[in-house]
């Protein structure tokens, strides 16, 4: 049951209604958010999107959807949804859901994670 309420919060944001806001860019993959992030005490969740050039092996997708917190005091993150998309954008069928949080993960100073972070929290922190 909590996998099924995990899949339809995860529909709930899906990008027909989301407004995704371009993170990061490379030869391999263009990164978003959802501008609609969730702020819970010194977490934020976000809903991230890697929409791939060229589609992700062995389950060919060509788009890979994750519900991502941060802890913006603790410098961490933690996937805690994964979905993954036969088509751009978060669109087509649904290759595969996991809805089993993965480790929590310090940050580095520096890195395209960081900055990711320091803008979500930065938002998050505008939110009061």
């Amino acid at each position: 049951m909590k996998t099924l309420l995990a899949a339809l919060s995860l529909i709930a944001c899906t990008p027909a209604h989301a407004h995704w806001v371009l993170i990061n860019k490379d030869s391999e993959a263009v990164n978003y958010y959802e501008s609609a992030i969730r702020k819970i005490g010194n977490t934020v969740k976000v809903y991230e999107l890697f929409d791939y050039k060229v589609p992700s092996q062995p389950d060919n997708a060509k788009s890979i959807g994750y519900l991502v917190r941060y802890d913006c005091h603790a410098d961490t993150v933690q996937v805690l949804t994964t979905i993954k998309y036969s088509e751009s954008m978060a669109a087509g069928m649904v290759l595969s859901h996991d809805a089993t949080p993965g480790p929590l993960n310090p940050i580095a100073p520096g890195t395209v994670g960081a900055k990711k972070m320091d803008h979500i929290c930065r938002l998050a922190r505008q939110l009061g």
